[in-house]
């Protein structure tokens, strides 16, 4: 069941900040909430379903976003 809704997790810069940071480490750019939102909508279901059920700045979901969006813009990285 999930606790949060797409427009909760980006309703203020506190709300999305955590995936703010992850962006920042892995691709080095610091998003716009635009960008940001793009981002997630890009991100593997299940890596969405933990911020909807947890929010984006939870540590495991913040964990599997850095492996997905380092995934994406590096497939070879293991």
């Amino acid at each position: 069941m999930s606790r949060f809704t797409k427009e909760d997790l980006f309703k203020d810069e506190q709300s999305w900040s955590g995936l703010h940071d992850v962006i920042v480490d892995v691709v080095h750019i610091t998003p716009s909430k635009e960008l940001a939102e793009n981002i997630f909508d890009g991100l593997p279901s299940r890596v969405k379903e933990l911020a909807y059920k947890s929010g984006l700045n939870d540590t495991y979901f913040r964990e599997e976003a850095f492996d997905a969006i380092e995934q994406e813009v590096d497939p070879d990285r293991k």
